[in-house]
């Protein structure tokens, strides 16, 4: 009877796993399938294997690298592409499949652990259904969450075996591969081990301290461990990629313990009241204790502290739920890896909701089982369903959501309109349909909220070469190799820009020798790549053909300051003011001048004309600060 009941639980996560997720079948690759699928040649060539386990997760990237180390997400990705080559649909049903299994392993552990059927259905399809999931599911290069599921709960499911000696040694060290296979899909696995810590604590009362060697760790314990450090050694060593700017906080330690407070209400209202969601939810830094939101989540915790220490011995299935919460919340949690734009991810909940998802399923059963009136017990069961078709019809509506780029970038900006890399994203949407103006405007919008945007730099600087703006398509490929020096293709973009530049105002000036304005903007280029002879004679041409120019003369004197020829730089700034006596920027040039001859009043004197032009001159007003404490 127990083998036909859990074969039609099975039967059930699988039926309604398909028809939750059906509708994402349809979608297309969008946001990083581009880089980890479509363009990867780890996938589409005949590559050895073996380079996809000495390779970062985006190595093939030319521009936007990280440090991830996943190589089983990406050899999914091979077989996938061996099946269905470039056709979404079977990348999409892969994910469906891996999700259904680590539904289903959910369900048997949970059994194991609550020895309850009615608990183990109730977590696995919550977990199964919830909308939460859509980001590592509907997503198809989420995919590492649920691979990383799937053999983390399938170690801890052969862990508890072999410590019932059921299956003895083979148990223990399918256990350990189960768990080496998920540090090679997703580096949260790292934290695995101390959920072992929590079984053996709550379920097999061996998590004590041992007198003789002082130490809280078992051996069958201590070889996780000790496999888990192995692994952290080669990924800060061998297997350490090179990746684009990780900017990290300096924010103290304080700060991120009082900031992930008060996100942690924000982790519990997803999975209760899942609504709007999203890859790109920011929170802002705390730095108060005082905060109501922090104040809130401190008595929160504090109280599920003190629970668990009142249920210890009468509940420890849920006590092991909140602690696997906890345990998989941490890495996420922005105190230990502490980045400068804190973000809750959806994908993140992937296996802490399981957690969640056991504690309340724990609950509901305790109901169910302590009230034995027929009607009760229809009417919980009819509320849990609804609840589960809910979450199913949400989850549904959430596919939309990731059907197509433009679809999800509009969505998202729709709840976080300050998202740099979307903005990025939906800019370069634009420039591939030849909208120009509007990828321009979304990639400066990036660079606003984002000035370390490595993408939206390199797809702005692009969309100026295409509008024909060289000097500023320079500036900002500049800016690119300033954050990544080691891009080669920012090299050859931007030699692709000079060249392109210097042709087409040759070309201008070959059609009209007397255009003093493609003179003017030959000299920019030459002065941009670092020929500043070729950049004076351009200038000087330009000044011939237009009078009055006041940008060029304030050019000529930058490349003699830059000479070293003061009195030469002085006189162009001087004729740049004498044409446009509002030209701030030649004032300030003037003054720089005199401050590094030691003449700082008379350098004060061009700053205060600048500031007078511009108020929110901010170089003018601070080099008036420190001249005047010098003077002092």
């Amino acid at each position: 009877m127990k083998a036909f009941k859990d074969r039609h639980a099975v039967l059930l996560i699988i039926t309604l796993g398909l028809l939750t997720y059906a509708n994402s079948w349809s979608n297309g690759f969008v946001w990083d399938d581009e880089y980890l699928i479509v363009k990867n040649s780890y996938i589409r060539d005949g590559g050895k294997i073996s380079d996809i386990f000495t390779s970062g997760l985006t190595q093939l990237h030319p521009i936007d690298q990280s440090n991830y180390y996943r190589p089983l997400q990406i050899l999914s990705f091979k077989y996938d592409y061996l099946l269905w080559r470039f056709n979404p649909f079977g990348y999409h049903l892969s994910n469906t499949f891996v999700h259904i299994l680590v539904a289903i392993l959910v369900y048997l552990l949970t059994n194991l652990l609550a020895k309850n059927r009615v608990t183990a259905l109730f977590t696995s399809l919550f977990f199964l259904v919830h909308p939460v999931q859509t980001q590592a599911i509907t997503f198809i290069s989420g995919r590492a969450d649920p691979m990383a599921g799937f053999f983390l709960l399938l170690s801890l499911f052969l862990f508890i075996e072999y410590n019932s000696s059921s299956c003895g040694l083979a148990c223990y060290l399918g256990a350990l591969l189960s768990f080496f296979l998920a540090l090679l899909c997703r580096e949260i696995a790292l934290i695995f081990p101390f959920t072992l810590l929590a079984y053996g604590f709550y379920f097999r009362n061996n998590f004590t301290l041992s007198k003789q060697s002082g130490k809280y760790i078992r051996r069958p314990y201590l070889w996780f461990f000790l496999l888990a450090l192995g692994y952290l050694v080669l990924r800060l060593s061998i297997l350490k990629f090179t990746a684009g700017p990780i900017l990290f906080s300096q924010d103290s330690f304080g700060v991120r313990l009082l900031t992930f407070l008060k996100a942690f209400p924000a982790y519990l209202g997803i999975l209760f009241f899942p609504h709007n969601l999203h890859p790109e939810r920011r929170i802002l830094l705390s730095g108060s204790l005082f905060e109501p939101q922090v104040i809130f989540s401190f008595l929160l915790l504090l109280s599920l502290a003190l629970l668990i220490v009142a249920i210890r011995k009468r509940e420890p299935v849920i006590c092991f739920g909140l602690a696997w919460f906890f345990i998989f919340l941490l890495p996420v949690s922005n105190i230990f890896f502490p980045l400068v734009n804190l973000s809750i991810s959806d994908n993140w909940l992937y296996l802490p909701s399981i957690g969640v998802f056991l504690v309340v399923a724990v609950l509901l059963s305790k109901l169910y089982q302590e009230h034995f009136s027929v009607p009760f017990r229809k009417t919980l069961t009819f509320l849990v369903t609804l609840l589960i078709v809910l979450f199913s019809i949400l989850t549904v509506q959430q596919n939309k959501v990731w059907k197509d780029n433009l679809t999800l970038y509009q969505w998202i900006l729709q709840h976080n309109p300050s998202s740099a890399k979307v903005h990025s994203n939906l800019g370069d949407i634009y420039f591939h349909n030849g909208f120009m103006d509007q990828a321009v405007a979304e990639f400066k919008q990036a660079i606003k909220f984002d000035p370390y945007s490595v993408m939206a730099h390199y797809n702005l600087a692009g969309a100026y070469a295409q509008k024909e703006f060289f000097d500023l398509a320079i500036d900002e490929y500049q800016q690119t190799l300033r954050l990544v020096p080691q891009a080669a293709i920012v090299y050859n973009k931007l030699n692709q820009v000079y060249q392109q530049a210097v042709l087409y105002y040759q070309q201008a000036i070959d059609l009209d020798p007397t255009n003093g304005l493609a003179h003017y903007n030959l000299g920019v280029i030459y002065e941009r790549k670092g020929l500043l002879k070729q950049a004076v004679s351009e200038y000087e041409q330009a000044i011939k053909l237009k009078s009055g120019f006041t940008q060029a003369h304030n050019n000529l004197g930058n490349i003699y300051e830059n000479w070293g020829d003061f009195e030469q730089a002085i006189e162009e700034y001087k004729k740049a003011v004498k044409i446009n006596p509002e030209f701030a920027q030649g004032y300030y040039n003037i003054g720089v001048i005199y401050a590094n001859r030691g003449e700082l009043a008379e350098a004060i004197i061009q700053w205060q004309k600048a500031l007078a032009i511009h108020p929110d001159y901010e170089q003018a007003s601070s080099s008036i600060g420190k001249a005047n404490k010098l003077i002092k």
